[in-house]
């Protein structure tokens, strides 16, 4: 049953596709998980704290605070046997006096046969990729800009569409505050099979802070989300790191609901000194169906 009820929710181009030519959103799985692991553990508040290479799906501008390189790889089990992963490099190029990014992500779901008269009919696995590349450039003191260009392959079920998309983000330091804004998803309708879907072009505006408590370094952040054609979504996540290495976080949306997961970083030794890694998990309650669990490895070098 719940393979069913998840698929109903992911293949909105399928079931649109068989009605009269005039579709809803399509892509959503774009805005699954948005600003990745790290950010899922904090309630989806990233927007205002964007400061590695899950900016480019959190907000391009952050890209301008890295430098070093970065290589990020991560899986999201989310909802009944479906998959999303993701795989990013990042790197600081001197001669244009920004950070280059690319990613791929990728979401599989095997929703099993379509049933036809009592037997086995239509296969209904489920595709969807995106490819990315993004910039983001520190523009003035304390203020940076970002962009996104994204491909969109999708497969619903045989049901076929692709095209692009474009983020595009801003972020302002005014220490100990932050504050980002971000306009994602905007492009053309897709077009599956008969039916001409739009992308979930969403704008979330976000503000962070950073203290100390008990002497230890903990950020705040709170997002505002309004997604085209719905409600508007509530962030408010935190961070706290309870020894030098290990930082733990929380957090709440009005769409899904509590949210907590945990960092840990590691430097390399002898000739792999500068190497260092980051590995992240996050635990999200999906008030509608199953929780999830996701996880990502982070290396900087």
């Amino acid at each position: 049953m719940k393979r069913l009820i998840a698929l109903s929710l992911i293949l909105p181009g399928l079931l649109l596709a068989k009605g009269d030519g005039v579709g809803e959103n399509t892509a959503d799985f774009l805005e699954i998980g948005q600003g990745g692991v790290r950010a899922s553990g904090m309630g989806g508040a990233f927007v205002a704290i964007a400061d590695d290479i899950q900016s480019i799906y959190g907000n391009p501008a952050g890209l301008s605070k890295l430098e070093k390189r970065e290589l990020l790889a991560s899986r999201n089990l989310w909802l009944a046997k479906t998959n999303i992963d993701i795989v990013a490099y990042s790197q600081p190029i001197s001669f244009i006096k920004g950070v280059l990014g690319g990613g791929i992500v990728l979401m599989n779901t095997d929703g099993g046969k379509e049933a036809d008269g009592g037997l086995k009919g239509n296969d209904l696995k489920v595709k969807c990729l995106s490819v990315s590349a993004s910039y983001g450039k520190v523009i003035a003191k304390d203020l940076s800009l970002g962009g996104t260009a994204k491909f969109i392959n999708q497969d619903y079920a045989n049901y076929k569409g692709s095209g692009f998309a474009y983020d595009v983000g801003l972020l302002a330091d005014a220490e100990p505050f932050s504050i980002g804004i971000t306009l994602s998803n905007i492009g053309s309708d897709i077009k599956i099979d008969r039916a001409d879907n739009s992308l979930p072009t969403t704008i979330r505006v976000g503000l962070g802070y950073k203290t100390f408590f008990y002497e230890r370094p903990t950020l705040i952040s709170f997002d505002l989300e309004r997604p085209k054609d719905q409600d508007a979504i509530y962030h408010l996540g935190a961070e706290y790191q309870i020894i030098p290495r290990i930082d733990i976080r929380c957090g709440y949306n009005t769409l899904s609901g509590y949210s907590t997961g945990f960092g840990y970083r590691s430097m390399g030794r002898g000739t792999l000194q500068t190497l260092l890694g980051q590995i992240d998990y996050a635990y999200v309650q999906n008030k509608a169906l199953e929780n999830c669990h996701k996880f990502s490895i982070l290396t900087r070098f």
